[in-house]
């Protein structure tokens, strides 16, 4: 019976293979308007928000990201009208945009290895569990990872055909990559040793170098220009850089990486072993991925903060990779390939019906809609960790992760913050319990209990 089995997998491989995608992606796109919202991205939705109100960002409210990604949402609020319509459409918006990751992926695989091995890429990638919870959030990460991805799918072809037209378009796509995220500095700076490397073993020319720096500095210009202008230079390296550097939400490197490690140990092992038959048998711009892997997971080890999303960007190059572990195995033992393609298709379709039913995001809905329906829309609302507070004013320029942000500008500017002022002076109609004093009397004499939330107090009738 079990022969028989691993018998019609091997007639009809790749066929199945196409359909456990779809379903997989089906299962994904289910996820999207069921599972539960980080507060990530309320924070982006409510920075859209903002802007869409006429608020300027940075200057009306902190904001320590890019602000492209934010205008690019900008019109699903304009569209959505309401905070529970708008996080859909938001939703799906980066749902179409996980499937241009698919589409850039597999065409590296394909430019790499072949387009079976790419299908198999896919497969291994929906398997590298924090790629799908971070890459499937409404975050700019995405976006300039997005970019990322395209700029090295074009940095191959213009090696393949010595190209300057397309070296040059691969160095525009690296620079919109950066003006979503500043992140994108992580994986700009391998790409530019790799740059430097073929430039030294002579397969690169001095002005082809030139060409790649000058419009990359072409695209970022404008922005740049824009920040000397407006005197706004010295708050973009403090709140940009240097907050986002020592931001108070410490993870330990170790503690991190063993979590990348086994929640997706397959992934992990068809890595090494297509790392080693790369450098095994000379893949050069195999190695070029592994390259991007090992810098980048060697760099953000000294990042304070290790989070999902600083890592998601190497998840297509480990998946690529790894499909070409997949084939060295298969070359030397069929039946295991066999096991382990059994196990890749498997394990989504276990894990994301889970998900979709253990982290629901029906109480999050609920919230939401209290708040609304408590408040007008000239009302204030206090919610220091962006849990609940959609298309509503919020008490001060420090508005969101409170417990993070806050102390981090302190320690970098010496910034002081004084919540109880900014509760009595706007009077929220509203505020989140959370690292609040109760016994404070501007809280303490003013606001009572939520009948239905016991974090939540409603400013009481004068």
């Amino acid at each position: 019976m079990i022969n028989k089995i691993f018998s019609f997998i091997n007639k009809h491989l790749y066929l199945i293979i196409i359909i456990i995608l779809i379903v997989q992606v089906g299962l994904i796109f289910s996820n999207q308007f069921t599972r539960m919202f980080n507060s990530d991205e309320f924070e982006s939705v409510q920075v859209a928000w903002k802007i869409n109100q006429g608020q300027s960002i940075y200057t009306d409210f902190f904001e320590h990201h890019h602000p492209f990604f934010y205008y690019l949402l900008t019109p699903l609020v304009h569209l959505g009208q309401e905070p529970i319509p708008t996080l859909y459409l938001a939703r799906l918006f980066i749902f179409v945009n996980l499937l241009i990751l698919y589409f850039l992926t597999y065409k590296i695989a394909s430019l790499l290895l072949n387009k079976s091995l790419a299908c198999f890429s896919l497969l291994i990638l929906n398997n590298i569990i924090y790629f799908l919870v971070s890459v499937t959030e409404i975050r700019p990460d995405n976006l300039q990872i997005t970019f990322s991805l395209l700029s090295f799918w074009l940095l191959l072809l213009a090696f393949k055909n010595n190209s300057k037209l397309i070296l040059a378009l691969s160095a525009v796509s690296l620079a919109v990559s950066f003006l979503f995220l500043q992140k994108a500095v992580f994986f700009i700076a391998p790409i530019g040793l790799i740059l430097f490397w073929r430039l030294k073993q002579k397969k690169l020319k001095i002005p082809d170098i030139l060409i790649y720096v000058f419009f990359f500095i072409a695209t970022l210009g404008p922005y740049i220009i824009y920040l000397l202008i407006s005197g706004n230079f010295s708050v973009y390296i403090t709140n940009f850089w240097l907050f986002n550097f020592f931001i108070n939400v410490n993870h330990p490197a170790t503690k991190f990486y063993f979590f990348l490690l086994v929640t997706s140990p397959i992934s992990w092992f068809l890595f090494s072993l297509g790392l080693y038959s790369s450098y095994k048998n000379k893949k050069t711009a195999l190695l070029y991925l592994s390259f991007i892997v090992v810098f980048i997971l060697s760099i953000l080890i000294f990042k304070p903060s290790k989070l999902n999303q600083h890592y998601t960007i190497i998840a297509p190059f480990v998946a690529v990779m790894a499909a070409y572990g997949l084939n060295f195995i298969f070359q030397k033992e069929k039946r295991a390939t066999q096991i382990i393609i059994v196990f890749l298709a498997i394990f989504p379709l276990v894990f994301l019906p889970i998900v979709q039913f253990k982290a629901s995001n029906l109480e999050q809905i609920k919230r939401i809609k209290y708040v609304m329906n408590k408040t007008s829309e000239d009302d204030f609302v206090f919610d220091g960790s962006n849990y609940f507070n959609l298309f509503r004013n919020d008490i001060d320029y420090f508005w969101s992760s409170l417990r993070f942000a806050v102390p981090t500008m302190k320690r970098l500017t010496g910034y002081e913050y004084d919540v109880y002022e900014s509760i009595d002076k706007v009077k929220p109609k509203i505020i989140y319990k959370s690292n609040l004093k109760l016994s404070d009397p501007r809280i303490k004499d003013n606001y009572t209990f939520s009948d239905v939330y016991d974090d939540i107090l409603i400013r009481n009738k004068e």
